[in-house]
C-alpha cells in the first residue's frame, strides 16, 4: 500500500513520541530512587560515624581520668612523704642543738620539755576518751570523712575554675583541721590538764631562751641538718613537679569532656536527621523497578 508523505510524517511523529516516553520517563524515576538511596545511605553513615566518635571520645576520657586518679594518689603519697621528712628534719635540728649547745644546758632543757609533754599527753587520754564518746565527735568524724571524699572529687573535677576549686578546698581543709582543734580545746578546758599545760609552756620558754644563745647558722650548717634539709627540698621539688603534672592531666580531662559533649551533640543531630529522612523505613522493592 502506498502511503502519502503526510501519512509517513504522522507515523514518524508517533514513533518518536513512543521512543521519548519509554526512554525518559522510566529513567527519571530510576534517578529519583537512586538519589533516595544515596540520601538514606549518607544519613546512616553520618549516624555510624557519630556513634564511633562518641565511643572513641568515651574511651579516651576514661583513660585520661584513670591517669588523673593515679597521679592524684602519687601527689598524696608525696605529700605524706614530705610530712615525714619535715618531722625527721625537726628531730635532726633538735639533735644538732643538743650537740652544739651541750655546754649551756640545752640537752637538759629539751629533756624537761619532752617530760612535760609526756605528762600532759598522759593526762589528756581520759579527757579525749570522754570527748570521743560523744555524739558530736562521731558526727564530726562523719563530716570529716565526707569532706575527704569531697576533696578528692574537687581535685578530679576538671570543669571547675581554679579559683572556685581553691576556695572550696580551703573550706574543706578548715573542716579537716577541726578534730585537732576540738581535741586541743577539750584539753585546754580540763582542770587536770591546765596546770600541766602551764608547766609545759614554761619549759618551752626556757628551751627557747637557751636556743637564742647558739648560732642558727651553725645549727643549719651541721652535716646531719644539711642532709635532712636537702632531702626536704628535693621532696618539695618532686611534689611541685607532680602537682604540675596533675594540673596538666586535669586540663586534658577538661578537653576530653568537651570533645565528648561535641561528639554526643553530633550523634543526637545525626539521629534526628536520620529519623526525619522520608526514605527511612520505606520498604525496598525487589526485582523490576529496583
Amino acid at each position: 500500500m502506498t502511503r502519502t508523505p503526510l501519512a509517513i510524517y504522522a507515523l514518524f511523529l508517533s514513533a518518536a513520541f513512543f521512543v521519548s516516553t519509554t526512554r525518559f520517563v522510566p529513567s527519571g524515576y530510576g534517578q529519583s530512587k537512586a538519589q533516595d538511596r544515596k540520601d538514606e545511605q549518607r544519613e546512616n553513615e553520618r549516624v555510624k560515624k557519630a556513634e564511633k566518635d562518641v565511643n572513641e571520645a568515651k574511651r579516651e576520657l576514661t583513660d585520661i581520668q584513670k591517669k588523673l586518679k593515679e597521679k592524684l594518689r602519687s601527689v598524696d603519697a608525696r605529700e605524706d612523704g614530705l610530712g615525714k621528712l619535715l618531722r625527721a628534719y625537726r628531730d635532726t635540728v633538735d639533735d644538732a642543738e643538743q650537740e652544739i649547745g651541750a655546754s649551756i644546758g640545752i640537752p637538759g632543757a629539751l629533756a624537761k620539755v619532752k617530760e612535760s609533754r609526756k605528762k600532759l599527753d598522759e593526762a589528756s587520754l581520759p579527757v579525749l576518751a570522754v570527748l570521743h564518746a560523744t555524739p558530736q565527735w562521731k558526727s564530726l568524724l562523719q563530716d570529716v570523712e565526707a569532706a575527704k571524699q569531697k576533696k578528692q572529687e574537687l581535685n578530679e573535677n576538671a570543669e571547675l575554675e581554679d579559683s572556685e576549686r581553691d576556695a572550696k578546698l580551703s573550706e574543706i581543709d578548715r573542716l579537716l583541721r577541726k578534730p585537732s582543734e576540738v581535741e586541743s580545746n577539750a584539753i585546754q578546758q580540763s582542770p587536770v590538764c591546765k596546770p600541766l599545760q602551764v608547766t609545759l609552756s614554761k619549759t618551752v620558754d626556757e628551751l627557747d631562751s637557751l636556743r637564742k644563745k647558739i648560732s642558727t647558722d651553725k645549727v643549719l650548717s651541721h652535716p646531719k641538718v644539711a642532709q635532712a634539709s636537702k632531702r626536704v627540698e628535693e621532696a618539695k621539688k618532686e611534689l611541685a613537679s607532680q602537682r604540675k603534672e596533675f594540673a596538666t592531666i586535669r586540663g586534658r580531662v577538661a578537653k576530653g569532656i568537651k570533645q565528648l559533649t561535641i561528639a554526643q551533640t553530633e550523634l543526637t543531630n545525626a539521629r534526628v536527621a536520620d529519623a526525619k529522612d522520608p526514605n527511612k523505613g520505606k520498604p525496598k522493592s525487589n526485582g523490576k523497578g529496583k
